[in-house]
């Protein structure tokens, strides 16, 4: 399979706080394209038996994973 960020098949939500297109073909990796607005944060989460990798893109902030703050 061959993604861009610009084409993630799967689920697409927006609200006040980003915009997220969810894959939904994958079983083991979460793989999404998330905009996240100015001064909004998203809720703590996680995946049972999946991974998560995070690219930034632009911007600065603060990520909590595993009770520390990076």
């Amino acid at each position: 399979m061959k993604y861009t960020i610009n084409h993630i098949p799967g689920e697409s939500r927006t609200n006040e706080r980003y915009t997220v297109n969810d894959n939904t073909e994958l079983t083991n990796l979460v793989i999404s394209n998330v905009h996240l607005y100015r001064d909004q944060e998203t809720l703590g989460h996680f995946h049972v038996d999946q991974d998560e990798v995070y690219f930034f893109v632009s911007g600065q902030g603060s990520m909590l994973i595993d009770e520390v703050t990076h």
